[in-house]
C-alpha cells in the first residue's frame, strides 16, 4: 500500500534510514568481532552494560562500602534495569539480549520522535535529515548496546514533543522517567520546567497542570539521589560513589581542557589507537560547542536550547573518563539541527552520498572502538 501523505512518507523514510544505519553498524561489528575471535553479543554488553546486567539479576548493593565492588551499582539509575528485569520475567530471554532489544526499540521510538518534532518545528525533510544525522553519530553503536542512551533519548525527545503540544502532565511524566534513567534528566527537567514557568509568568497560559508538569519533570534524578542516600544512610552517597569509584565529579571542564593540552602541545601523552580516539573526542566536543552557538543563532524553539545547553554543560564540565564523552553527546540532538537544515536543502544526490558516507564511517568507528580499541566508554 502506497503512503499518500507526504508526512507519512517522510516518517517511513526516516525510520528506514535509522534501521539501515543500525543494521550496517551491527553487521560491521559482527564481522570485525568474528574476525578478531570475539563474540559480538558480548561486545554489546560490556562495561556499563555488565553493570546493568548484574543489577537486573542481583539488585543493588545494600550498603556503602568502596571495598565491595557491587557498591558501584548504586551509581546507576533504576529505570533501565527495572525494564530489563520485567522483560526477562515475561520472555525468559537472556538478560543481556533483553537489554539490547530494549535499546534497539527505544532507539527506534526516539527516531520517530525526532522526525515528529522536527516536522512540527521545521519540515518533514529536516526531520528525515535529523534522524539520519542522529543515527550515524560516531558512537551511535551505543544505541544497540546495554546502555541507557537510547532509552533516555526516547523519553526526552517525546517529552519535548508533548511539551511543544503543551501536554504538561505527559511531558512532565516522561521527563521524570528520563531522570530515573540517567542524571542527564536534569536537562529535560530544566527545559520542561523553564517553559512552564515562562508561559505562566507571561500570562500566555496559566494552567495548574503546567506547574505540576514542571515539578514532575524536575523530580526524577533528585528522587534517585535521595533514595540512594536513604538506602545507605548517607545523603550524598550517589555523588560520593561517582567521585570515588568512577572519578566523576564537577570540575568546570578541567579534564576536557587538559585533554586539549595533551593533544595539541608537545606534552602529548596519548599514542596509537588511544591518540586517535581522544583526538576524535576532542574535535567532537569543540564542534558541539560551535553547533550550540549556531543553534542559538537560528533562534530555534528555546526549550531545545535549554535542554542542549544543560546536557552539554554536564558533558564538558564534569570530570571522568574523557573517552566516554562522545556517547554523552548522543542525546543532545538539537546540536544537529543546523546540519540537518543544511542537508535538507541539498540536492538528493548530495543527501544520498552524505548518508552513505556517514553510515559507513559511524559503523566503522563503533566497531573499531568496541573491538580494536577495547577500552570502556
Amino acid at each position: 500500500m502506497r503512503l499518500r501523505s507526504p508526512w507519512l512518507r517522510g516518517l517511513a523514510l526516516a525510520l528506514g534510514v535509522h534501521v539501515l544505519a543500525r543494521g550496517i553498524g551491527l553487521a560491521l561489528l559482527a564481522l570485525l568481532a568474528t574476525t578478531a575471535d570475539q563474540d559480538p553479543l558480548t561486545r554489546l554488553s560490556v562495561w556499563d552494560g555488565g553493570w546493568y546486567v548484574r543489577i537486573t539479576e542481583d539488585g543493588y548493593a545494600d550498603r556503602l562500602d568502596l571495598a565491595v565492588e557491587n557498591t558501584g551499582s548504586l551509581g546507576f539509575f533504576p529505570l533501565y534495569p527495572l525494564l530489563m528485569r520485567s522483560a526477562v520475567a515475561v520472555t525468559g530471554l537472556d538478560t543481556a539480549i533483553v537489554g539490547i532489544l530494549i535499546s534497539e526499540m527505544a532507539a527506534a521510538v526516539a527516531a520517530v520522535g525526532l522526525y515528529v518534532l522536527a516536522a512540527r518545528l521545521w519540515s518533514a525533510r529536516v526531520g528525515v535529515a535529523l534522524v539520519l544525522l542522529w543515527s550515524t553519530q560516531p558512537l551511535s553503536i551505543v544505541l544497540s548496546m546495554v546502555y541507557t542512551e537510547a532509552l533516555f533519548s526516547a523519553l526526552a525527545i517525546w517529552a519535548l514533543v508533548l511539551l511543544h503540544r503543551r501536554s504538561w502532565l505527559g511531558a512532565g511524566t516522561l521527563a521524570l522517567l528520563a531522570g530515573l534513567s540517567r542524571s542527564s534528566g536534569l536537562g529535560i527537567g530544566a527545559a520542561v520546567a523553564a517553559y512552564a514557568v515562562w508561559l505562566w509568568w507571561h500570562g500566555e497560559q496559566r494552567d495548574p497542570r503546567q506547574i505540576a508538569g514542571g515539578l514532575l519533570a524536575l523530580a526524577g534524578t533528585p528522587l534517585w539521589w535521595l533514595w540512594v542516600g536513604n538506602h545507605v544512610g548517607r545523603l550524598d552517597a550517589w555523588f560520593y560513589i561517582q567521585k570515588n569509584m568512577w572519578g566523576s565529579h564537577w570540575d568546570w571542564g578541567h579534564d576536557v581542557t587538559e585533554l586539549g593540552l595533551k593533544l595539541f602541545t608537545q606534552e602529548v601523552r596519548y599514542g596509537g589507537d588511544s591518540g586517535f580516539v581522544m583526538t576524535v573526542t576532542y574535535i567532537l566536543l569543540v564542534l558541539a560547542v560551535l553547533l550550540l552557538l549556531e543553534a542559538a543563532a537560528l533562534r530555534m524553539w528555546w526549550p531545545l536550547l535549554v535542554y542542549a545547553a544543560v546536557l552539554l554543560a554536564l558533558t564538558i564540565g564534569a570530570a571522568g573518563f574523557v573517552g566516554a564523552k562522545p556517547r554523552f553527546l548522543i542525546p543532545i540532538f538539537p546540536l544537529l539541527v543546523p546540519l540537518a537544515i543544511a542537508l535538507a536543502g541539498a540536492r538528493r544526490r548530495v543527501q544520498v552520498v552524505v548518508g552513505a558516507v556517514l553510515m559507513a564511517a559511524s559503523a566503522w568507528f563503533g566497531a573499531f572502538v568496541l573491538v580494536v580499541w577495547g577500552y570502556s566508554f
